[in-house]
């Protein structure tokens, strides 16, 4: 611990956690260095007791009248607002209040108020009978008796009382969209794809797709993990279904292009790859967008409809929009020049590192098409996404599309590119050391900083979540630990730092957001969780996530059935484990644990074997049987979904991804599945590997 009494001091106001219980149940304790390089990050300097005392200072001066930001939840009235006062000299206050509410009503009121010491407690009666939404609340206070008003203003979110997750039940199925085979893509899954595995899904009687993260990438080296996005706000236009833009049917030239000798050629070289060649990909489709934009723009004088939608969605976006696209075009330039990385503004010339700069608004101008181009494409992935309710209502299929959030963005992407100054700086998210990866992980993802968003950083956060849930029917949350605590490295990442980030605020927006939608939020709430953390989330109305794998006690037998939790999400895997056939085969790549593999699957087949599901000698003849019995166990938990794999159907033998490994040194996010989705759609075996899962988790008014 350390003996700096005003470092400690300003780590604990900062939010800095100074000391953890890790994986091992061993107490770690941040070291100064560790303390000042995390405040640091924060833009605040604690290199000597005399600057962390002035620093104290500096945060006990900048308090604001009221704070700026307030969560309205159940149970906690939104008419009693809290105001700071410079001294504590008086005994009462003046004060009025001015409420405007989110669809632009205003309401006044006034009164006077007792003082406790330098505060006061005012009851702004126009709060009382508030929607759920975002609301605006502006205080004037003044010492009675003074002419000087005081004056501030929050922003005031009033919250459901009821979680949508107690209306999800069924079983679904899981896909790694971007690795799914079929006739119809470029060896990259799409939303075509999407289409037809909801189809799929429907007839098998399941009530939800999930899916990996749609988010803007890089498309290049390590920028090709789903998880590690250029941005949060956009989207991965290889992702775009190039039939079902609009523009296809009328434009000659690009038709020409995809019927081409020599397209058709690389074309069927990426279907029939085993690794997805994502730049190749984007250099296929480029000519195709391009011409397909060519024709949106000459035909947006006779499609009102379509013209008109896309002004919108122009408006809706405005500055954000313009700055990925900008991102996205000086990127290529500079990358194609040799004088920078495409993902990585911190690479580039030092005029181009803001997008404010003289020099970015110049070659904004110069490349204005390349710009507009990637407006349409995020249009168009807009549009497409929005669409794929109706598919799912058509299908059965009552959640829909489950999305996910990645648990931040690039350090060198383009919202902190856009947003630097809600980001922290020379310091990345990751996680600390545990069994899976003993040296830590840095995921090289930029944490938002406490401070600014409570300030209305938080917009940004609600911005993030809107578009992560654009045509979805539920939403998972990666990491969300961090809604809480993220674990900040600056350097080695097993001398990191956890850092308090404003729960209520993000999980109030999460709450509004996904009831807005109609949609259901699961918490991956996996690793070393802070106690109380699962209850909290529960009681904001996010699904817990249970991995089978995991489901054990301490003497290694897997858990009961009866044993997991009602309000819970439940799966055999993760993008990130071995697939049910690695796990049985043993070529899962773990090899640390090589030596278990034998007493694992004993554990497992004496937990089938006591719940009745298979006879205690069993051995499966085929993955099919594997997967049969761990679906119908799983089947028989309490948990309101259950999620099957689509590798596991398929019969993969490798993770898309192994923890602690990089794109560089092995296969990660680019394994694509071995079996088409046609091919197993239409393989008759494939619904018998889902066991009693469509009887126990029937849809109302199926059997």
């Amino acid at each position: 611990m350390s003996t700096r009494s005003g470092l400690r001091r300003l780590a604990s106001a900062c939010g800095v956690i100074e000391e953890y219980i890790d994986a091992f149940g061993q107490k770690r304790v941040a070291s100064d260095d560790v303390l000042e390089a995390t405040l640091s990050a924060m833009g605040v300097d604690a290199s000597s007791e005399a600057k962390a005392e002035r620093a104290l200072a500096e945060l006990a001066e900048r308090r604001a009248l009221i704070e700026p930001v307030r969560v309205a939840a159940p149970g906690r009235p939104a008419s009693r607002a809290n105001v700071r006062l410079p001294t504590a000299g008086t005994t009462q206050v003046e004060w009025e209040a001015e409420l405007t509410t989110e669809g632009g009503d205003r309401r006044e009121c006034g009164g006077t108020a007792a003082t406790r010491g330098a505060a006061a407690t005012l009851i702004v009666s126009p709060a009382t009978d508030l929607d759920v939404g975002y609301h605006r609340l502006r205080i004037r206070v003044r010492s009675s008796g003074s002419r000087s008003w005081q004056e501030g203003e929050q922003a005031l979110l009033v919250t459901p009382e009821l979680p949508l997750a107690t209306a999800a039940f069924g079983f679904g199925i899981h896909a790694n969209l971007y690795t799914v085979r079929s006739r119809r893509n470029l060896g990259f899954g799409n939303l075509g794809d999407l289409r037809y595995l909801l189809e799929w899904a429907g007839r098998l009687g399941a009530t939800f797709v999930a899916i990996s993260p749609v988010h803007a990438l890089s498309n290049r080296g390590d920028g090709i993990c789903p998880y590690f996005p250029l941005s949060r706000l956009f989207g991965n236009p290889l992702y775009l279904d190039v039939l079902e833009i609009p523009e296809w049917k009328t434009c000659r030239k690009a038709q020409a292009i995809v019927s081409s000798p020599g397209f058709s050629a690389e074309a069927e070289r990426l279907r029939a790859g085993s690794h997805i060649e994502h730049e190749q990909v984007e250099r296929l489709l480029g000519p195709v967008f391009s011409l397909l934009h060519r024709e949106f723009q000459g035909a947006c004088a006779r499609e009102q409809e379509r013209a008109h939608a896309y002004e919108d969605f122009r408006r809706r976006n405005g500055r954000e929009l313009e700055d990925f696209a900008a991102f996205v075009a000086l990127g290529e330039y500079l990358d194609g020049a040799g004088r920078g990385e495409r993902g990585d503004w911190r690479t580039w010339p030092a005029e181009y590192q803001r997008p404010d700069s003289e020099a970015v608004r110049r070659f904004a101008e110069t490349r204005r098409e390349r710009i507009e181009l990637e407006c349409f494409l995020q249009f168009e992935l807009e549009r497409q996404l929005a669409a794929l309710p109706a598919v799912a209502d058509r299908c059965g299929l009552d959640v829909g599309v489950i999305g996910d959030l990645a648990v931040g963005s690039a350090a060198g992407g383009a919202d902190t590119w856009a947003f630097g100054d809600l980001f922290a700086r020379d310091t990345s998210i990751g996680a600390p050391p545990d069994a899976f990866c003993p040296q830590g992980q840095d995921w090289r993802l930029a944490p938002m900083l406490p401070r600014r968003l409570r300030e209305g950083g938080w917009r940004l956060w609600r911005a993030m979540v809107r578009r992560a849930l654009v045509g979805m029917g539920g939403l998972r949350i990666d990491h969300a630990i961090g809604l809480e605590r993220l674990y900040w490295v600056a350097g080695d990442p097993e001398r990191g730092a956890y850092v308090r980030m404003p729960a209520e605020l993000l999980l109030a927006v999460l709450a509004i957001e996904a009831r807005r939608a109609g949609a259901v939020l699961i918490a991956e709430d996996l690793g070393t969780v802070p106690e109380g953390l699962r209850g909290r989330l529960a009681d904001w109305g996010l699904l817990r996530t249970q991995v089978l794998y995991f489901e054990r006690d301490e003497a290694g037998a897997f858990r009961s059935s009866d044993d997991y939790a009602a309000d819970a999400l439940v799966t055999a895997n993760t993008h990130d484990l071995p697939t049910l056939a690695g796990f049985w085969s043993g070529r899962d790549m773990d090899e640390q644990l090589a030596d278990d593999r034998d007493r694992r699957r004993a554990a497992l087949r004496e937990r089938l074997a006591e719940e009745g599901v298979v006879p205690r000698a069993w051995q499966p003849q085929n993955h099919g049987e594997l997967c049969a019995a761990v679906h119908t166990f799983l089947g028989r938990t309490p948990g309101r979904l259950v999620g099957v794999s689509l590798d596991d159907l398929g019969g993969e033998t490798t993770a898309v991804n192994v923890p602690g490994t990089t794109a560089e040194t092995g296969a990660n996010w680019k394994r694509r599945m071995k079996r088409s989705l046609e091919e197993l759609a239409g393989d008759a075996s494939v619904p018998a590997a889902l066991g009693e899962l469509p009887r126990r988790r029937a849809r109302p008014g199926r059997t």
